[in-house]
């Protein structure tokens, strides 16, 4: 594939990222909204028949709760939109497939720092469509 931005210079990228960002059919703010929301019931949620909260009783790593973010968002969108949008089937797919039209199909990447901060992003092949949100798995 030929990057969208081939043949730009790089002072206009920044134009170009938001063409596409226009282009695709997941609205930013409503992504940024269902990573949030997941966000939130992952520590509303409890674990075991004992009921052990994340961040009250368990303190998972930044690679566990990104893990359980990346199996989420997607279930979450299959869940508002089950004839547009489902979980990758097979290891070939992205993360999130857009059944209509698969280029606008998503990578769900998360990143962790050693002092305990967790990075989330939503990409699109051509573009990142969620600003990466920096948020501490102790303070939440």
């Amino acid at each position: 594939m030929v990057s969208p931005y081939s043949g730009i210079p790089f002072e206009k990228w920044a134009d170009k990222t938001k063409e596409l960002i226009a282009q695709h059919p997941l609205d930013v703010n409503e992504i940024y909204e269902i990573i949030l929301d997941v966000w939130d019931e992952i520590f509303d949620s409890s674990i075991t028949s004992r009921g052990y909260k994340i961040g009250k009783d368990i303190f998972p790593s930044p690679q566990i709760i990104g893990s359980l973010l990346h199996e989420l968002i997607p279930l979450e969108l299959f869940s508002r939109y089950p004839h547009l949008w489902r979980r990758e089937q097979n290891t070939t797919e992205k993360d999130l497939v857009y059944i209509p039209d698969d280029s606008f199909s998503i990578e769900i990447k998360t990143s962790s720092s050693p002092r305990g901060f967790l990075e989330i992003g939503v990409m699109h092949k051509k573009a990142l469509l969620a600003k990466p949100r920096r948020v501490n798995q102790y303070t939440i």
